[in-house]
């Protein structure tokens, strides 16, 4: 079997993050033996995320017991959950591009998540996230994101010459197929995200490995942004209408804050309806057929981080999702579930083929 490599973002304590890299494991492991590379410069990963986010909290310990205690334990899932379904100890690339590895490596997939946001990384680590330690024939990108809606002209030269080495381009934003189309002249394909590529039934299992269990009904929140004023009293007034509990997963004042990756799956298969600004939480209530509504986020990039949600309502025409307060959205799943099942078979056919 090939021996196949993942090159992403390392994040141990973003949810997103390592659960679609999870996923993109969990879709490779079909065609190869998995691992994930690690990029030991701008990681935080393992233990020495664990070491980071203690020396944050310690300090609040005396003041913050309670919320000190549930930030510790959601990083020591976090770790325990890279460890055990994403290990990156067989790759790592250092900073000067070195490759160390324990096994030889057969073919390199980029992707997926923010792998190309220039804005997050100096021009040479944008190098090394576009595969410029391996042979250009090893490549492929899976899903992979700008994380922007458009490339300064500064950096149009660098991602030419660094994209045109990759044979079989693939994307999960309309935004990024026409950015890579005007430097490349050619159109790479559009996929879906990892999370979704899946079969919903893995996460369903993984998720009876949660260690939180809700004992009553709730409404689920999920804001990486803030929530305005009008926003929170309109979700509050869903909850009481309907006699739902509300659970904020990034409060730390919630029993819901000490949530691994795991228990954040969970989270969203057990909540009664959902509100986000978050594309992966879009994912999740879409995977497990939840009534769900969307909201900008209150950032000066939120146009930027809803293209990747308005590519995927599109594509599975649920728009009235988005930025309504008339209404509480509840998509047609019967008719979902039928466009995401003909948009998995197409990514994973395109992927299999990309490997071949």
């Amino acid at each position: 079997m090939k021996n196949i490599a993942i090159l992403t973002i390392n994040d141990n304590t973003n949810y997103g993050n390592r659960l679609q890299n999870y996923a993109l494991s969990q879709l490779l492991s079909q065609f190869g033996n998995v691992t994930t590379i690690l990029m030991s410069d701008h990681a935080r990963t393992h233990e020495r995320a664990i070491v980071k986010q203690t020396a944050k909290t310690m300090p609040r310990v005396m003041k913050a017991r309670r919320q000190a205690v549930a930030e510790l334990t959601r990083n020591k899932r976090f770790y325990q959950f890279t460890n055990r379904y994403v290990p990156d100890n067989i790759v790592r690339i250092s900073k000067d591009g070195a490759i160390h590895t324990k096994k030889r490596i057969d073919r390199v997939v980029i992707g997926s998540d923010q792998v190309w946001n220039y804005l997050w990384f100096s021009p040479s680590e944008l190098k090394l996230m576009m595969g410029s330690s391996f042979p250009a024939h090893e490549l492929l990108s899976y899903a992979a994101s700008f994380g922007v809606g458009h490339l300064d002209d500064g950096v149009k030269p660098l991602f030419k010459q660094c994209l045109s080495r990759i044979p079989h381009l693939s994307v999960r934003e309309e935004a990024a197929v026409d950015m890579i189309e005007g430097l490349l002249g050619e159109k790479p394909q559009l996929v879906l995200d990892p999370t979704l590529a899946i079969d919903p039934a893995r996460w369903a299992q993984l998720a009876r490995r949660s260690a939180i269990t809700p004992a009553k009904p709730y409404v689920l929140t999920y804001f990486l942004g803030t929530p305005t004023q009008e926003q929170n009293s309109y979700i509050h007034a869903y909850a009481k209408k309907h006699g739902l509990e509300v659970r904020a997963i990034n409060d730390s004042k919630d029993a819901s804050y000490s949530s691994g990756p795991i228990e954040f799956v969970r989270l969203f298969q057990d909540a009664s309806y959902v509100f986000t600004d978050s594309f992966h939480a879009c994912c999740f209530s879409v995977i497990f057929n939840k009534g769900f509504q969307v909201f900008n986020r209150n950032s000066k990039i939120k146009k930027t981080l809803n293209s990747r949600m308005e590519t995927l309502f599109s594509e599975l025409q649920i728009e009235n999702t988005m930025n309504r307060l008339d209404v509480y959205p509840f998509p047609d799943y019967a008719a979902v579930n039928a466009r995401l099942q003909q948009l998995r078979e197409d990514s994973i056919t395109w992927l299999k083929n990309a490997l071949a």
